[in-house]
Parts: C-alpha cells; structure tokens; sequence
C-alpha cells in the first residue's frame, strides 16, 4: 500500500512539474516520460566490496566526492557511506575498520554472556 501511495504521489508531483513548465500536451506523453523517470529512481545496484575499496582509496589519495561521484555513478551519500565504513581507526597495524570493531564489539558481549552463563551453571553444580 505504502508504494502504490509513493507511485501516487510520485505521478502528481511529476504531472505538477510538467505542467507548470508546459512539457506536455497530451497523457500519452506524459505517462511515457513519468514511466522513464520511475525506470531511472530505482536503479538497485550492488557494489562488491572491491570496488567500494577502490572508491574509499580515491578518496584518501585526494579525488573530491563530487568527482568519484560524476565519473562512477555512485551518489555522494554513498560513497560518504562507504568512506564512513571502511576508513580504519587508528594508527599503523593496530587499525581497524569500524565494521570489524563493530564485530569484535559484538563478539566481546557474546562472550560474556556465555561466561555469566557458565557462572551460574557452576554455582549450580556446586550446590550439588
């Protein structure tokens, strides 16, 4: 339901557009292009990891955002996104991504749980 509102609104806002500016005379031409722009919103695509280090290591070496954004396709949002993610923390060979200290992170509460875990079960078969 949410998407069919979307279309709707997508479809106003774009007839609205149109005809303020007078692209238009007749629907058939108007839904042509509406149908375009929708083909062109909802691109999907997927990068591999590769090629988003590739982009991160442009960066740092000086390219702007705007730049890797005009010559790769990628929106700027993105690619600030991947900067984000794959820039490491830190200095020399103790550096880490934040998505791996996210995963060491997440490991770390893993393991305390299991020793609490253990605590208890130990406290248990001690009583016995």
């Amino acid at each position: 339901m949410d998407s069919f509102l979307g279309y709707i609104y997508s479809f106003y806002k774009i007839r609205t557009l149109m005809n303020s500016l007078s692209l238009i005379d007749n629907a058939h031409e108007y839904s042509l292009i509406h149908v375009s722009v929708l083909e062109r919103k909802n691109t999907g695509k997927k990068y591999n990891n590769e090629f988003k280090k590739t982009i991160v290591d442009l960066y740092h070496s000086g390219n702007s955002v705007k730049e890797l954004s005009g010559e790769y396709g990628v929106s700027e949002v993105t690619i600030y996104k991947w900067v984000k993610e794959f820039t490491p923390i830190g200095l020399g060979e103790d550096s880490m991504t934040p998505k791996e200290l996210a995963a060491i992170h997440k490991e770390n509460l893993r393991l305390k749980q299991e020793v609490e875990i253990l605590k208890k079960a130990m406290a248990i078969f001690a009583k016995k």
